[in-house]
């Protein structure tokens, strides 16, 4: 059901909430206002619309936006708790998550949040070590913990039905194996292969356009402030603590539980920008024959987290006008920037593309 996605409760029927479009058919929903949302998410159940296109839109149109309210509510807070693992790492609180949270300590942390006192400590930070020189993971205090997997299970349903198809990292029902299996099946007659790394990743994240993309789900004020406070954290790195030369508060910290849907957040517009302006801007021929298909052109485009691999049908030129066309986007747009020696034009038959642990060639 690429139109929308939507479960049906047995909540009593008092007033209309909201229309929407499935396919052909048109459904009215209605539901109790008061008590729709805290019982969608208690149930599992969920209703945001993908907007145009079957993959997900850019527009703004969220048919449900998170109260503070719910993220405050003790229920809540005990369901995002049990999502956590058990065996996680402290942070710099040095608390396990085997000691259980207390009914009390419940209540304190709802009242905390509720009285907007709650304030995020900095998440412990580690380097995991990899061949390009370690990769920062963040590790953030047990009650913090809480209320991020509480934020995350209440907004990632809202967000998750606007991703585009492209978009494979840290989704539900979605991997590196499913990015490859795409690439596999539906990247023909590539004849150039752009990997594209960006700079410092997520080191220098603006947290002002992060925070205007999340918009249409935290409309609320007390949310967003709650959603500024978790990133204005930022981090300890407790072997070096004399050191804070790296330490900023623009940075989106890696590794911790809201990171990667943050990151899906942020990169989403680019992900509306290849796939709905360059794409059909540039795709242009008939690959129905093999004569026509020699002259067409095509551009592919794949992303896990911030790994992005354009697929070019078409001169070497064409290859770099995409790159550059993807470079300008993200310094105008997101203030990011791509390494270019990290990012070479490879020819599709002769070189092979690093993308997500594996090698890729056309034969």
């Amino acid at each position: 059901m690429s139109c929308c996605t939507f479960a049906v409760t047995e909540l009593l029927v008092e007033s209309e909430v909201c229309s929407f479009s499935m396919g052909m058919w048109q459904k009215r929903i209605t539901a109790s206002s008061a008590s729709f949302a805290v019982v969608v998410y208690r149930k599992s159940f969920f209703l945001a619309s993908c907007g145009g296109g079957g993959g997900g839109g850019c527009g703004h149109a969220f048919l449900h936006c998170i109260s503070y309210e719910e993220l405050y509510d003790v229920e809540n807070l005990r369901a995002g708790y049990e999502r956590l693992k058990r065996t996680t790492s402290p942070g710099i609180d040095g608390r396990i998550m085997r000691e259980e949270l207390t009914e009390r300590g419940f209540e304190r942390l709802s009242d905390e949040l509720r009285r907007q006192r709650y304030a995020p400590k900095p998440a412990q930070r580690l380097i995991l070590p990899t061949p390009e020189g370690g990769r920062p993971l963040s590790i953030a205090c047990t009650v913090d913990k809480v209320v991020l997997s509480t934020l995350k299970t209440l907004t990632e349903p809202l967000f998750e039905p606007k991703f585009r198809e492209s978009s494979h990292g840290f989704r539900p029902g979605r991997s590196c194996h499913s990015a490859l299996r795409s690439l596999r099946s539906s990247w023909i007659g590539i004849s150039w292969l752009v990997p594209l790394e960006l700079k410092n990743s997520f080191q220098k994240v603006h947290h002002d356009i992060l925070l205007k993309e999340m918009e249409p789900v935290m409309r609320s004020k007390s949310v967003e402030d709650l959603m500024r406070k978790i990133l204005n954290a930022g981090y300890v790195d407790i072997h070096n603590l004399t050191n804070r030369s790296e330490y900023g508060t623009s940075q989106l910290v890696m590794g911790t539980i809201i990171s990667p849907l943050c990151a899906n957040v942020f990169l989403h517009s680019l992900d509306c920008y290849v796939e709905d302006v360059l794409i059909p801007d540039y795709n242009s021929g008939d690959m129905s024959t093999e004569a026509e298909c020699e002259i067409a052109k095509r551009l592919k485009y794949l992303r896990y987290a911030d790994s992005i691999l354009l697929g070019v049908k078409g001169s070497k030129q064409d290859a770099v006008d995409m790159r550059a066309a993807v470079q300008s986007f993200l310094l105008r747009r997101l203030k990011l920037d791509i390494d270019e020696y990290k990012s070479p034009i490879l020819n599709a038959r002769s070189d092979m593309a690093k993308f997500l642990g594996t090698l890729i060639a056309y034969g």
